[in-house]
């Protein structure tokens, strides 16, 4: 079953990007504003657009979206991407930096669960965050099996 909400992003006239961080379900939203559009733009004058971002925390519906301002030669984001590594394929379900029995617990704890979802994922025994806990998560597990080096 699926679930659809309005999310509100002020300050932001166009969206070109949203991202989901897998892990707690924040959106990240990038795009820009265009106020003073020219008639006739001006090669040589400072773009009349902004480029914007936000962040939306799991279960908001309403941001603000900010100047992408600083030292950098971004001219408008086109897209966002999410590319941080799991540690240990995400199957440390318990959070102890450790794989082993415990996590098998949670997932046989939580087995053939849906929907799953951030920032849950259902105790973590979602490892693939597919909206639901089974044999892929217990395969990631057993990839990692026995691992201790899953600390950030």
């Amino acid at each position: 079953m699926s679930r659809t909400r309005k999310i509100t992003v002020n300050s932001m006239h166009r969206i070109t990007g949203i991202t989901e961080d897998p892990t707690d379900g924040t959106l990240y939203v990038v795009g820009f504003t265009m106020d003073n559009i020219p008639e006739f733009p001006d090669e040589t004058a400072l773009p009349f657009y902004e480029a914007r971002y936000t962040k939306i925390p799991y279960g908001s519906t309403n941001a603000t979206a900010q100047a992408l301002g600083g030292s950098h030669d971004l001219a408008m984001p086109m897209s966002v991407l999410w590319t941080k590594a799991l540690k240990c394929g995400g199957a440390n379900a318990n959070g102890d930096n450790n794989i082993n029995f415990l996590d098998v617990a949670i997932i046989a704890q939580y087995w053939l669960d849906s929907p799953c979802s951030p920032p849950g994922w259902c105790s973590g025994a979602d490892i693939d965050l597919s909206g639901a806990v089974g044999m892929t998560d217990v395969a990631i597990l057993a990839d990692n099996w026995l691992e201790t080096t899953c600390s950030d």
